[in-house]
């Protein structure tokens, strides 16, 4: 009996110490209802639930707002302007002390280019208050406005080709780096990418190191931001060769893992730096040669 009166105390105190937020517009028009049910899902998405407000959705007065926020025990308000310009919607979000309703604890604003952009934007520009940050900085591939991507819009999937320098060397004791270019060639979704590639690493002169191959992979992309680390794997078929006390060629499968950092995912041009270690299945002067590659490389979108 006492465990259970244990658990309902610490239940109730959660219950009373969860966050709750009132939502209202300085003025109302035909979106009016629509952008405040976003902004709320977003806000209860986020861990706040919103409170019961009157039938009216617009701000009362600071006398009436603060009986408001007392009788449901709201400790969070935000309002919402949206000022209309032709197509264009532009919409500011405010969160204020709720015991101090003219003081803004933190403001910020993003431009829709039209209607249809609201639910991209409104969830943007309510993760941007609640961290008090630039909207710029909330981007996902799936949330990008036609502002910030000039008339391109991210797809479902997109293909991307490219080139790349690399640059490698053999865990042998005496190998020396070589560098090289490549051609890659993926298709990338929100948070996995298909990967073709062709890479040759040589030296003009005092080589120790020749490798080429062709392969195929997958990588996993730990965000949809425009800046995004991510690891993967590769199989596919090549050729080395050696000098130095090894002075062997061979050519076989090759095994490689490793992973880096794509940059500005949300635009029409990318950035790769990419670090891999590929095994190959053959041997050479009698045992596996290990290659450590780094990549930079470069790929535009085509769709």
């Amino acid at each position: 009996m006492r465990l259970l009166f244990t658990i309902f105390l610490v239940l109730g105190s959660s219950a009373a110490q969860a966050e709750s937020a009132a939502v209202y517009a300085k003025e109302t028009h035909s979106e009016t209802s629509s952008i405040l049910a976003l902004i709320k899902g977003s806000l209860s998405s986020s861990g706040l639930s919103p409170c019961p407000t009157p039938a009216s959705s617009l701000v009362p007065k600071t006398e009436a707002l603060l009986a408001i926020l007392k009788e449901h025990q709201c400790s969070r308000l935000f309002i919402v302007e949206t000022v209309r310009l032709g197509s264009k919607r532009v919409i500011q979000l405010s969160e204020f002390n709720n015991d101090q309703p003219q003081t803004i604890v933190f403001s910020t604003r993003m431009s829709a280019a039209r209607v249809e952009e609201l639910d991209l934007v409104i969830p943007r520009l309510v993760r941007a208050v609640l961290a008090k940050t630039d909207p710029r900085s909330t981007a996902e591939v799936d949330q990008v406005t036609a502002k910030e991507s000039k008339a391109w819009r991210k797809k479902d999937g997109e293909f991307l080709i490219g080139g790349s320098i690399p640059v490698g060397t053999s865990f042998h004791q005496n190998a020396k780096p070589s560098y090289g270019i490549g051609g890659l060639l993926s298709y990338e979704m929100e948070q996995a990418r298909l990967d073709a590639s062709l890479v040759g690493q040589f030296n003009s002169q005092g080589d120790e190191l020749w490798h080429g191959g062709v392969t195929l992979g997958a990588a996993y992309l730990f965000n949809a931001g425009n800046t995004s680390p991510y690891i993967g794997a590769n199989l596919g078929y090549g050729a080395t060769w050696m000098g130095s006390d090894v002075n062997d060629a061979n050519f076989g499968l090759l095994l490689s893992a490793g992973g880096g950092i794509e940059f500005f995912r949300l635009y029409k041009a990318r950035m790769l730096i990419d670090a891999r270690i590929t095994l190959p299945t053959y041997q050479l002067g009698g045992q596996l040669q290990p290659i450590l590659t780094g990549m930079l490389g470069v790929m535009l979108a085509v769709n």
